[in-house]
C-alpha cells in the first residue's frame, strides 16, 4: 500500500442519490460536513441542515431528511452530507480508511475480505482512497473503537450510534446495493479488531437515586437542566406521529441518566407525559414494550453517564454483602449458594430457572390444529407450482374469517397478515376474492391484512409488519415466500440463522406465529420427492416447529395436493391428507380430497436403478448409466463406493484405465441367491 497522503482538501462532494439505499434515505438523520482545522488537524464536523450551526451526533433535533441535507450542503457551500448512526435503531457502519492503492485502484486483500464477508452497501469514501459498509448490526460496548493496527495499514472505524459517516452514493461495484442485516458478521469483524475493547472490565454498579428521590423531582430537576426545553418538548408538547419512536427514545435516554437503573421509576416518569399510549403494555417476551425501551437506554449508557444524587454511591454497601461474597453483587447470572442450590435475586425475572420452579407448561394452543401452533414459526415446502401459496392464502382466509375448521383441521380464528415477497395486490388481490368466491364469500375477509414488499426494502417491510401485528392485534403472518425475502446465502448455516433472528424471532417475541412458505431443494434423477428438505441451510427446517411438505399433481381440471407432515416438536407428526383445488372463472375451490391420486409405487432410487442393472452381471460405471438410462455418470461414479462399503456391491478386480469394474455383493446377487437356495438344481444346470 502507498504511504503517499492527500494534501488538497475535497471540493463539495457531488452525492449521487439513486445509488443511496432506501434504509438510509428513509430517515431523518442526515448531516452536511465540512472540514474544520482542529488541534493543527483537519477533521470532518456534522453541520445543522435547518440551521447552517454545528450538529450533534446525540441531539435528533440537529439531523434532517437527506434532501435536507443536500440544499443545506449547496446553501452553505458544504463537502457533502453525512448519515447519523442513531441509538434508536440497529443501523451500524464499518469504515475501511486507505484501504485502496492510490497507484493501482485495488482494494487491501484484508479488506477485500471484510467486505465479502459483511456483503452489505458499500461505497467509496469522499477521498476515493478508503470505503464504508453500512449493516445492521450492533456493537457489542459502548466505546469508542477506532484502529490503525490493521494489515492494510489505515484506519478501521465501527460505529452504530453517535458518530456520523460521510455518504458520497458512490457505489463499489459487485456489492449489495441494499443494506443487510450482518450481525454475526458485524459482532465478528468487531471482536477481531477491537477485542481489548471487549475484555471484562472493572464492574460499576449503578444503583438507582435514594428512595427518597420520586418522580415529581425527577421531572423539576430535568426541565432545571441546559437541555430542560427539548425535556418539556418530548415531556408535554404535542409529538409529531412521524418521529415518534425516535422521540421516545430520546426521552427516555433523558429520563434513565436520572433513575440509573431504577427501570419502575423511569417508567412512573415516562407515563406522567403526553406520550403515554396502550402500545407501551404490549407484551415483549416476559416484559413490556416501554420497559424494552428504558432497558435499552440504560444499556446504551456508559456506567458513569448517569446523574449522581448527592446522597447516593457508587461503591456497594457493606451490609449488603452476604456468605456468597461481592461477587453476588457483580455476577452477571444468578450464583450458586452451596447450602440451597440455586439462588436468584430476582427469582421472577432471572432467564435462568429450574424446570421445578418454572413449572409444567400449558399445552401449545394451535391456530390451526396440530399443524399450525400459535406464537412459533411453523413451515410448508414444496416445488414451484405445487400450489403452496394457494393453500397458504386459503388457510389464512379460513383462520381470519373464523371457520371452524380447514381442510377437515379445527381452526382457532385470529387476525391476519399476509406479508407477500413475490406478487402484488394485482395478482394475489385476485387470488383473494375467487377463494373467497369458492368460499361462499362476497369478498375476502376483513381480518385478513395484506401488505406487499415488492417495492419495500427487507427490513422495513418486517419492521412494519411486526408494527402492524403489535397495533392491530395480529395473530398470525404468513410470510411468502422466504426466497425473495432471505438476504444471503440460503445455503449457508450463519445467513439463515441471521435471517431467522433477525426477522422472524421478533414476531414470535410478540406472541404472533410467523408461517412460512419456502421452495423445495430440487429433486436429482431417481430422488424421491418426500425425502427432500427445503431448499439450503437444514436450520430452514429445524428452527420451525411444524413443518408440511407439499407436492401437486395437476390434471385438466385442476390440482391435487398431497400434505405431508414431516415435523411437528408439540405432538405426533399427523397423517397425510390431500387438498383438491378447482379453477374457474372468478372461481377457485378448495375441498379436502382423498389420496387416491397419490398412491402410485415411488419410482426407483439411483441406487436401486444401479443394482438392477447389475443383475445381468459385472459392469464398469459407464456402462450401468447406460443399462439405467441414466445421464449423469458423476452420480454413478460417486454412489458406487458407498454401495461397497454397505456391502451391496464389490469390486471385480478388472479396470478399464482408471474406472473400476462392480458387480452385486453375493447377498443380493439373483443367481447366487438362487444357487444357494437350490443348490442341486443348479449343478444340473436347471433354472
Amino acid at each position: 500500500m502507498s504511504n503517499s497522503t492527500i494534501t488538497g482538501l475535497d471540493q463539495t462532494q457531488n452525492v449521487d442519490r439513486a445509488n443511496i439505499p432506501v434504509d438510509l434515505t428513509s430517515r431523518s438523520y442526515w448531516v452536511f460536513w465540512r472540514y474544520v482545522e482542529r488541534d493543527d488537524n483537519t477533521t470532518k464536523e456534522p453541520f445543522d441542515p435547518h440551521t447552517g450551526f454545528r450538529a450533534s451526533t446525540t441531539d435528533t433535533e440537529t439531523w434532517g431528511t437527506l434532501e435536507q441535507a443536500m440544499a443545506a450542503n449547496e446553501r452553505h457551500k458544504g463537502e457533502g452530507v453525512g448519515f447519523v448512526f442513531s441509538e434508536d435503531d440497529t443501523l451500524a457502519g464499518v469504515d475501511l480508511d486507505d484501504c485502496i492503492d492510490t497507484n493501482t485502484g485495488e482494494i487491501h486483500a484484508d479488506a477485500r475480505a471484510i467486505i465479502d464477508r459483511l456483503n452489505s452497501y458499500t461505497e467509496f469514501s469522499p477521498s476515493g482512497t478508503g470505503l464504508k459498509v453500512f449493516v445492521h448490526g450492533i456493537k457489542p460496548t459502548n466505546e469508542r473503537c477506532r484502529t490503525k493496527n490493521t494489515p492494510w495499514g489505515g484506519d478501521i472505524e465501527i460505529y452504530d450510534r453517535a458518530r456520523f459517516f460521510t455518504v458520497t452514493g458512490d457505489h463499489l461495484p459487485g456489492t449489495p446495493d441494499q443494506v443487510y442485516s450482518r450481525k454475526s458478521a458485524f459482532e465478528g469483524i468487531y471482536n477481531r479488531f477491537f477485542d481489548t475493547c471487549t475484555s471484562p472490565a472493572t464492574p460499576t454498579v449503578q444503583p438507582g437515586p435514594p428512595e427518597s428521590v420520586n418522580a415529581d423531582q425527577i421531572i423539576k430537576k430535568a426541565l432545571a437542566a441546559r437541555n430542560g426545553d427539548k425535556f418539556k418538548r418530548l415531556m408535554y408538547d404535542e409529538f409529531d406521529p412521524k418521529r415518534v419512536s425516535e422521540d421516545d427514545m430520546a426521552l427516555a435516554s433523558m429520563v434513565v441518566f436520572y433513575t440509573g437503573g431504577d427501570i419502575g421509576l423511569a417508567e412512573d416518569v415516562l407515563r406522567r407525559s403526553v406520550r403515554t399510549r396502550s402500545k407501551w403494555d404490549d407484551r415483549r417476551g416476559n416484559t413490556t414494550w416501554i420497559r424494552q425501551r428504558i432497558e435499552r437506554a440504560v444499556s446504551r449508557r456508559d456506567p458513569d453517564d448517569f446523574y449522581v444524587w448527592p446522597s447516593s454511591s457508587k461503591f456497594p454497601d457493606s451490609n449488603s454483602l452476604n456468605r456468597t461474597g461481592i461477587r453476588e453483587l457483580y455476577s452477571p447470572i444468578p450464583v450458586v449458594d452451596l447450602d440451597h442450590g440455586y439462588q436468584a435475586d430476582d427469582e421472577e425475572s432471572s432467564p435462568i430457572q429450574t424446570f421445578g420452579r418454572l413449572g409444567r407448561p400449558e399445552p401449545v394452543p394451535w391456530i390451526v390444529e396440530n399443524r399450525v401452533p400459535a406464537g412459533h414459526a411453523s413451515m410448508i415446502y414444496g416445488m414451484g407450482g405445487d400450489g403452496k401459496s394457494f393453500l397458504a392464502l386459503d388457510m389464512a382466509m379460513h383462520v381470519a374469517a373464523g371457520c371452524d375448521y380447514w381442510l377437515g383441521h379445527r381452526v382457532n380464528p385470529t387476525r391476519v397478515l399476509y406479508l407477500d415477497f413475490e406478487l402484488d395486490n394485482s395478482i394475489q388481490g385476485k387470488r383473494a376474492f375467487d377463494l373467497a368466491a369458492g368460499m361462499g364469500l362476497d369478498q375476502p375477509p376483513d381480518d385478513l391484512l395484506y401488505m406487499s414488499a415488492l417495492d419495500t426494502d427487507v427490513p422495513s417491510a418486517f419492521q412494519r409488519a411486526l408494527d402492524a401485528c403489535v397495533d392491530h392485534d395480529i395473530g398470525l403472518i404468513v410470510v411468502d415466500s422466504v426466497g425473495p425475502a432471505m438476504q444471503g446465502d440460503a445455503e449457508a448455516s450463519t445467513d439463515v440463522l441471521a435471517f431467522l433472528d433477525a426477522y422472524i424471532k421478533p414476531f414470535r417475541s410478540a406472541g404472533v406465529a410467523a408461517f412460512m412458505v419456502d421452495h423445495q431443494a430440487k429433486i436429482i434423477k431417481g430422488e424421491h420427492s418426500k425425502n427432500k428438505l427445503p431448499f439450503g441451510s437444514v436450520y430452514k427446517f429445524n428452527m420451525c416447529r411444524s413443518v408440511m411438505q407439499f407436492e401437486g399433481s395437476r390434471d385438466e381440471a385442476g390440482l391435487n395436493v398431497q400434505i405431508r407432515h414431516t415435523k411437528c416438536n408439540f405432538g405426533p407428526v399427523q397423517e397425510d391428507f390431500a387438498a383438491r383445488l378447482t379453477f374457474a372463472k372468478d372461481v377457485i375451490e378448495v375441498q379436502r380430497a382423498g389420496l387416491d391420486a397419490f398412491d402410485q409405487p415411488d419410482p426407483p432410487t439411483v441406487s436401486e436403478r444401479i443394482m438392477d442393472a447389475l443383475k445381468s452381471g459385472p459392469l464398469y460405471p459407464r456402462e450401468i448409466a447406460e443399462a439405467a438410462d441414466m445421464d449423469n455418470l458423476k452420480t454413478v461414479q460417486n454412489l458406487i463406493p458407498t454401495l461397497v462399503n454397505v456391502g451391496k456391491l464389490e469390486y471385480t478386480g478388472e479396470t478399464e484405465g482408471r474406472a473400476r469394474q462392480v458387480r452385486l455383493a453375493p447377498a443380493y446377487d439373483p443367481k447366487t441367491i438362487y444357487e444357494d437356495k437350490h443348490p442341486k438344481q443348479a449343478r444340473n444346470g436347471q433354472s
